[in-house]
């Protein structure tokens, strides 16, 4: 247990805390920098990939819608050069101005990318028909380059191969890149080959007539279908066979674009285009978006770096709050010892059972002599006792012991190493030493007495207010001994520990319906039909038996618990008159309040649900007070009596004559009747003057328009002379005593038969 008091913080505890606060404020700011910092590299990585991936995307789209265009060029090329051939199929012979109308009609020249020239070249009539045996015929050109084939078009060696299986297969045919003799033709030139066979006689199989020759310019081609803008950054190659990308070998480096290679039909020949990403190609990338994703993460970093200090300054000096309200609300501001609250958190069961306590002594202490300090030398030099105090009391405790101030000149010691009767004499007999030295109070020597009282765990109490309630019976026994220190002892203890536990039992009985209501009747003088019922609460103890009301009643108004009580009475008589006049009786009843009720500013609300819970009319509730009470505190009961009265409820003043009221101001009380004293209704028939004061009261009552009630009647005389003064109601012994419920049910019926039996005769007589 950590009993030391708690000092105000040093100067340099508080910078070390200062310190620590600011490194937890700046670790936690760190870290939310770095996870910022994190995020954005990794949003930025993550950008970059998705752009590298779109820019490879991108350039292969752009290389296959390339191919795919090329494809589509020659495809067109051969379909017009099959459309030259029909020329040749429908016409027995075509010589060149027929041909050359029919290009110009066609326009196949100019609509066809890439074609240059076009030309027939047939077999010459004095050599055998081979097909490397050809002349050009007639020859139309599209552009001024020469030719690329002159003569004798497929004796040349690149050409034969493909005249053959042009021959052969009756289809168009490309060739791969043309180079004859000297002449050095562009890289991507090609011929397109058509065979033209002669007309069919009979059974005969056709014969070739020659080829139908185009040149193809590649380049040109290329040129007319690539994006001049891309142009530039890209290295585009069309080759007759595949061959390796220069410098674009190596693909391992995942920031380099992968080339593509596609193959295109030339008319059954295989020809490759292949695209490379040059220094200066790019995929068009949103920069402004990264841009504005990394500052919104920048900007979301500084805002929860900001958040982060600003939270932690605000829970630093929150804690630092708390820790100078902890310490105020647990130590004296003047000494700055534990206070009483301290006391009773270290001596509450569950802490004493956490650090195994199983008994120690309380000491109180209470200064003799204090208050001539205070009167003599003023309040300052009494403080200034009290601080020094302190100290000297800690030099004489054990390690772990409290000392605490409670307030005035009373000081509490808790020590846990005094286990018996001896031991505790033999500590306050060693406090007491801390008073022989006398104090210096500006010059002026002053010396202090104590008398000390001490109770013992667990044998006089197993609470802190129990305990302080023992200590300080013994303290002022040691007091009025001028022994120094005395010891409890339950013999001298004029406040008898039942009583205090028995308000613990009263509220366990309030809370688990362990009290019952006893009825009285209230009768009316003059018809003798009972009018009310005075609902009184007995309390049938477990282990004390029937506990009288005027010992458990009063105890519990000044411990507080007389609300909760008058609650539950109220409550029960109310269910019970709901009962009566579900069976048919039709009797209110009366519940006293006390001094307490009806300062209660809430008791009219309270009043007002417990007649609608129990389904109740107001004019069958009486509710009595004293007129001592009613005098307390005189605007608070009338405006609390005022609003009960607003209810409907009917206000009587009970034991009226015995204390000291206003009959003034009691005019002024919203009440509606007034119940004459026991005392007075027993002495009247052996005291004049009290049946003379009786008198008085009923006529006073009357003449301001109150009905009366007498208590205490115990005799047919005390009835029949209240009779004659005019009494309104009476209850007492004679009527009826109070009894439970169904004894007061019975004792009604008989009562009811009774009167009945009564009136019988009258009206037979009348």
């Amino acid at each position: 247990m950590n009993t030391e008091p708690r000092s105000i913080p040093t100067q340099r505890s508080s910078v070390a805390r200062f310190i620590r606060n600011h490194m937890r404020a700046w670790g936690a700011a760190y870290l939310v920098a770095i996870l910022g910092i994190t995020t954005a590299f990794a949003v930025t990585h993550r950008q970059y990939n998705n752009a590298r991936q779109q820019e490879r995307d991108y350039f292969t789209q752009y290389a296959r819608d390339l191919q795919g265009s090329f494809q589509e060029q020659i495809n067109i090329h051969i379909s017009a050069l099959i459309g030259v051939r029909g020329l040749f199929d429908s016409s027995k012979q075509v010589d060149p101005d027929e041909f050359e109308s029919y290009l110009q009609s066609t326009d196949i020249l100019q609509s066809n990318l890439g074609l240059r020239n076009i030309g027939f070249a047939v077999y010459s009539s004095s050599q055998e028909r081979k097909p490397d045996r050809t002349t050009v015929k007639f020859f139309i050109q599209a552009t001024e380059s020469p030719p690329l084939l002159n003569g004798w078009p497929c004796a040349a060696r690149a050409v034969k191969h493909f005249c053959k299986r042009a021959r052969d297969s009756g289809l168009p045919t490309g060739t791969r890149r043309i180079r004859v003799n000297d002449f050095a033709p562009t890289e991507h030139d090609a011929l397109f080959l058509v065979p033209v066979y002669g007309h069919k006689r009979g059974s005969q199989p056709a014969v070739l007539d020659g080829y139908i020759f185009a040149e193809l310019s590649l380049n040109e081609l290329l040129e007319k279908l690539h994006d001049e803008g891309l142009s530039r950054y890209l290295d585009i190659a069309i080759n007759d066979r595949p061959k390796p990308h220069p410098d674009k070998t190596d693909q391992s480096d995942d920031s380099l674009l992968p080339s593509y290679t596609a193959p295109l039909s030339l008319g059954g020949t295989d020809w490759y285009l292949q695209v490379s990403p040059g220094d200066g190609f790019e995929y068009p990338v949103n920069e402004d978006r990264l841009r504005l994703v990394l500052a919104s993460i920048i900007l979301i970093t500084g805002l929860l770096i900001y958040i982060v200090i600003v939270q932690s300054r605000t829970n630093r000096d929150r804690k630092l709050q708390t820790e100078r309200l902890e310490h105020q609300v647990n130590h004296d501001s003047l000494t700055g010892l534990p206070n009483r609250y301290f006391l009773h958190q270290a001596l509450k069961p569950e802490q004493l059972d956490r650090q195994y306590v199983k008994a120690f002594t309380l000491c109180l202490i209470d200064l003799d002599g204090f208050k001539e300090v205070n009167d003599t030398l003023g309040h300052q030099a009494g403080d200034q006792v009290l601080c020094e105090l302190g100290p000297r009391l800690r030099h004489y405790l054990d390690d772990g012991e409290i000392v605490a101030r409670l307030g005035g000149d009373e000081f509490a010691i808790v020590s846990y190493n005094t286990h018996d009767e001896n031991g505790a004499n033999e500590y306050a007999q060693r406090i007491l030493k801390a008073f022989e030295d006398p104090f210096d109070i500006s010059g002026i020597t002053i010396r202090v007495g104590a008398s000390i009282g001490l109770a013992r765990y667990p044998e006089h109490g197993t609470t802190a207010g129990a305990l302080l309630r023992c200590a300080d019976v013994a303290m002022y026994l040691a007091k009025a001994r001028l022994s120094g220190f005395f010891i409890y002892d339950p013999e001298y203890d004029p406040h008898t520990p039942r009583r205090l536990s028995l308000m613990t039992d009263l509220q366990e009985a309030i809370q688990e319906d362990q009290l019952v209501l006893h009825f009285q009747p209230i009768l009316n003088i003059d018809t003798g039909e009972i009018v009310c019922a005075e609902a009184l609460v007995r309390w049938n103890h477990p282990v004390h038996g029937m506990v009288p009301p005027d010992e458990f009643i009063p105890q519990a108004e000044n411990h507080e618990l007389i609300g909760a009580l008058t609650l539950w009475v109220l409550n029960k008589a109310l269910s019970q008159v709901r009962r009566w006049q579900d069976s048919g009786i039709s009797t209110k009843v009366a519940v006293n309040l006390s001094a307490r009720n009806i300062q209660d500013s809430d008791l009219p609300l309270q009043i007002a649900q417990a007649l609608l819970r129990h389904r109740v009319d107001p004019g069958m509730l009486e509710l009595e007070l004293t007129e001592t009470a009613v005098m307390r505190d005189k605007k608070r009961s009338f405006d609390v009596l005022s609003r009960i009265s607003e209810l409907g409820v009917k206000l009587v003043i009970d034991d009226f004559g015995t204390g000291h009221s206003s009959l003034a101001y009691l005019k002024t009380l919203p009440v509606q009747s007034f119940k004459i004293d026991r005392s007075f209704v027993m002495d009247m028939m052996s005291d004049d003057n009290s049946a003379v004061i009786i008198r008085v009261m009923i006529d006073l009552a009357h003449n301001i328009g109150l009905t009366v009630v007498a208590e205490g009647i115990e005799l047919q005389d005390h009835w029949d002379l209240l009779e004659i003064l005019g009494c309104d109601f009476g209850q007492g012994y004679h009527i009826a005593r109070p009894q439970p419920e169904d004894n007061f049910i019975a004792w009604l019926h008989a009562h009811m038969a009774e009167r009945k039996r009564v009136r019988v005769p009258e009206l037979e007589s009348s």
